[in-house]
């Protein structure tokens, strides 16, 4: 059961209630968001929470079983009084895995502080007519999270991580669109190299609006036509800054290519669910 400040616990018992939800994203590149249902702005502990026109949340329930107790919020996004929270921002991901708090105050002692009702990380996000869906993940997702790795033929370590130690930049370059063939296809002259040498990399450029985005490489040309595997949801554009990294198999033959063999992250040479399960041909 949770427990409510003796101030806010006297307010809930009351005839008549004064309670506001209101919910803070907190990014991982530190910037906040905060937002409540009130109509007008609240400001708790240090932070502004700003009225949202057609702010909403779904039902909020706990239960005694291991169940992920999501949540969804909608709102709206670009328009008048929402400019903080911009389509570019949203399409580039940059609230991906952001923590996100929901709290109950009462909005005529805002002094009073609140009550933390959920907290958790926001999932897929949906956006449709300058309006989103964030599904709010709380603490009992995390349960579902694999905490141990399996073995596996391939590498399990990200290209240039911590455990690949490779120096990724030193075979980057740095460069600008310089034509736009299609939506998922641009030129950047700075990255002409023999046939097929971007691919399975990324290319990272900046848009208009200053956010970053990276979108991996499908194929590569030895013009620099670079074909992406997806359509960016934020297109780019000529004279965009961009940095195009190549990429690595995650087998031994893509470790040898690099001369990074030595911090290959697998077990090519242990024999799989086929290996254990044959058995003596009867010839």
């Amino acid at each position: 059961m949770k427990a409510f400040p003796t101030e806010l616990q006297d307010r809930l018992d009351d005839v008549v209630t004064s309670w506001a939800t209101c919910w803070k994203i907190i990014r991982k590149d530190g910037k906040v968001f905060a937002a409540t249902d009130f109509h007008d702005d609240l400001t708790i502990g240090g932070v502004t929470y700003k009225a949202r026109a057609g702010y909403t949340r779904t039902a909020m329930a706990s239960s005694s079983t291991m169940a992920p107790d999501n949540i969804d919020v909608e709102g709206a996004y670009g328009v008048v009084d929402h400019e903080d929270l911009t389509d570019d921002d949203l399409r580039s991901g940059a609230y991906d895995g952001a923590e996100v708090q929901v709290l109950l105050v009462d909005h005529r002692q805002p002094h009073a502080g609140g009550v933390i009702l959920k907290r958790g990380w926001i999932g897929e996000v949906t956006l449709r007519e300058h309006r989103y869906t964030s599904e709010i993940r709380g603490l009992a997702d995390a349960l579902r999270t694999q905490v141990v790795e399996s073995t596996t033929p391939g590498c399990r370590a990200d290209f240039g991580d911590s455990r690949c130690r490779f120096n990724v930049a030193s075979v980057s370059v740095s460069g600008s669109v310089s034509a736009v063939i299609d939506s998922i296809t641009m030129r950047v002259d700075a990255a002409a190299a023999p046939d097929g040498h971007w691919n399975g990399g990324h290319v990272r450029y900046t848009t208009a609006g200053g956010s970053v985005v990276s979108m991996e490489i499908r194929r590569s040309n030895p013009d620099g036509t670079l074909e992406l595997l997806l359509a960016p949801a934020v297109p780019f554009a000529v004279g965009n800054a961009v940095t195009v990294a190549p990429g690595c198999t995650k087998d031994m033959a893509g470790c040898k290519r690099w001369s990074n063999v030595v911090n290959f992250v697998g077990e090519p040479h242990v024999p799989g669910d086929r290996k254990a399960l044959s058995y003596p041909d009867a010839k």
